[in-house]
């Protein structure tokens, strides 16, 4: 092993979940510090608890170089069955 920490398998695909409600620029500043990472083997999973669609911008744009994927919850909200659902 190298100084610089643990090394990444690149065969290994990280899946990436975020809970998010009421947020929109901290999401996108996130995909803006996902798409410049070296590591390109990964997906993000957004788990979507807000009841407007104000995060369909995100998700309409093409600029992305990671899978991405959008799950909407209609029922009882909370960080930890956000992460459940994703």
């Amino acid at each position: 092993m190298s100084g610089s920490g643990a090394l990444i398998n690149k065969e290994v695909l990280i899946s990436l979940v975020v809970c998010t409600l009421g947020r929109t620029t901290p999401l996108e500043r996130l995909f803006e510090s996902l798409f410049t990472q070296e590591h390109k083997n990964f997906e993000v999973i957004v788990v979507d608890q807000n009841r407007d669609n104000r995060l369909d911008p995100l998700f309409e744009e093409e600029r992305w170089s990671f899978p991405l994927r959008r799950q909407r919850t209609t029922g009882e909200k909370g960080l930890s069955r956000g992460r459940n659902t994703g």
